[in-house]
């Protein structure tokens, strides 16, 4: 297929107008009610800045030259190897990369006052990028690609990314769909209070052998 052709096909799909619900974040506590944000899911904006802060100290955007660098530097042949090895995420024009002490039940809490599966798209389970991006603000781009390989490295959610799934299609059809913002996350209705939920249950667990191991001392 030619290009232009792919190009402006890609440009009608992003301008397609989707019925989601676009969250609201207030300004203020003290903000005007209408109807769309009474339908609209509201998110605060404390818990949007924690998790930002979260997403800026465990994530990192590396250059393609320098991880290229890097692996032609190392012991590894393979490169899907080396991403691996490495916590690597290829979005095709940058890498992200995670850093492993990353704790997952904090990432969880933060992500769980945020009600993500209320932005997905209707029909589906998929949250777009461009959903994202609209909850966290202008200039937001590249923290949300990194919050999505975030999720996807505990398993939260499902990253879907143009650039590695199609393996088989030419690098420059796989930059431009990466780059019109056709990155997506497949999410689980009702996984993250599931989460939680087992984290309770667990620490509740080991308070109770904390307590009998007591009793047993005494």
């Amino acid at each position: 297929m030619d290009l232009t052709v792919l190009k402006s096909v890609c440009k009608q799909l992003n301008e397609q107008e989707y019925t989601e619900k676009l969250p609201i974040v207030p300004l203020s506590n003290n903000f005007e009610n209408n109807k769309h944000k009474e339908e609209a899911p509201i998110v605060e904006r404390r818990d949007l800045e924690n998790l930002t802060n979260f997403v800026e100290i465990w994530t990192d955007q590396l250059e393609i030259e320098d991880v290229t660098e890097q692996f032609k530097d190392s012991d590894f042949t393979d490169l899907l190897e080396f991403e691996e090895s490495n916590c690597l995420w290829n979005l095709g024009f940058f890498y992200v990369k995670v850093n492993r002490r990353c704790s997952p039940l904090e990432c969880l809490g933060l992500l769980e006052k945020i009600p993500f599966e209320q932005f997905c798209t209707p029909g589906t389970y998929q949250i777009s990028y461009a959903t994202l991006t609209h909850l966290f603000g202008e200039g937001s781009e590249e923290l949300v690609i990194r919050l999505m390989v975030l999720g996807d490295f505990f398993k939260y959610w499902i990253l879907v990314n143009p650039y590695k799934k199609m393996q088989k299609t030419n690098e420059n059809t796989k930059l431009i769909l990466s780059g019109m913002g056709n990155l997506y996350v497949v999410i689980s209705p009702g996984y993250f209070e599931n989460c939680i939920e087992l984290v309770k249950s667990v620490e509740l667990t080991n308070k109770k052998q904390i307590r009998s191991g007591q009793m047993l001392l005494y």
